[in-house]
């Protein structure tokens, strides 16, 4: 059974919580010794399923290698009375989607170009450093105010050629993809149960990509059946969506 959630872990006051995925929750909360706002996930408890925190602490191995301002930064990992927790900085900004549709000051195509660029460059370093994300998608690429994109949850994310590997993104089985991964920008050879790797984080980034610059979906169905068929069967149909006509040939 999981453990109830502290109002304090250690050093760290929690506030908000700002999420929660397979591996914990993610909270807001305050430094009480160095007085900075940090956004702190509490790991789940894996024990019962016999592997211990490894599976969870895969997650800050792969962070604590990557040092790159479109990379969230790692801080600490640390147990406190036999919870783990990652602590990492708090990116005060918005998930890419809803950055995008910020009718008040939407950014413009060259703001776009700039944050292609960005998290191009953040995806080389962390493939660079033998690291795969394998979860690339809007939600998981925050906006700060100054409208500088960050990669965060490297929760899937697994070290290429590792000697031990402790997760693999797929089970043999669609249905543990899916549960891991988001349909709609996952890459068709991870559908057919291949573990993720740099070329379907490319597919992945591709596809935010398309949607960034195209106003919609690069592979949009009605049904989860009809999601499958076009990402394994169709190439997404060139610049048809609300701002194509600000897209150049050449993009």
């Amino acid at each position: 059974m999981p453990k109830e959630t502290p109002e304090k872990i250690d050093r760290y006051i929690l506030g908000k919580a700002l999420g929660s995925g397979s591996h914990g929750a993610v909270w807001q909360a305050e430094d009480s010794l160095l007085g900075r706002t940090v956004a702190l996930k509490v790991l789940k408890d894996e024990t019962d399923g016999g592997e211990g925190l490894g599976k969870s602490l895969q997650e800050a191995r792969t962070l604590a290698k990557l040092n790159h301002p479109n990379i969230v930064t790692l801080y600490e990992v640390s147990e406190h009375e036999g919870q783990a927790y990652l602590v990492m900085e708090y990116l005060d900004g918005l998930p890419l989607n809803d950055y995008l549709e910020n009718t008040e000051t939407p950014p413009t195509f060259d703001d776009k170009i700039s944050m292609a660029k960005q998290l191009i460059d953040a995806l080389a370093t962390a493939h660079e450093n033998g690291i795969v994300h394998a979860d690339i998608k809007p939600a998981n690429i925050l906006v700060r105010a100054d409208g500088c994109p960050v990669l965060v949850d490297f929760g899937l994310a697994k070290v290429i050629n590792a000697s031990t590997d402790l997760e693999t993104v797929t089970d043999d089985s669609l249905l543990n993809t899916m549960v891991h991964g988001t349909l709609s920008y996952m890459a068709p050879e991870v559908m057919r149960g291949d573990a993720a790797d740099e070329k379907s984080d490319i597919f992945s980034l591709g596809a935010v990509f398309y949607e960034m610059f195209n106003g919609e979906r690069a592979f949009k169905a009605p049904s989860d059946a009809e999601t499958i068929h076009l990402i394994l069967n169709i190439d997404p149909a060139p610049t048809t969506g609300q701002t194509a006509d600000e897209i150049p040939e050449w993009l």
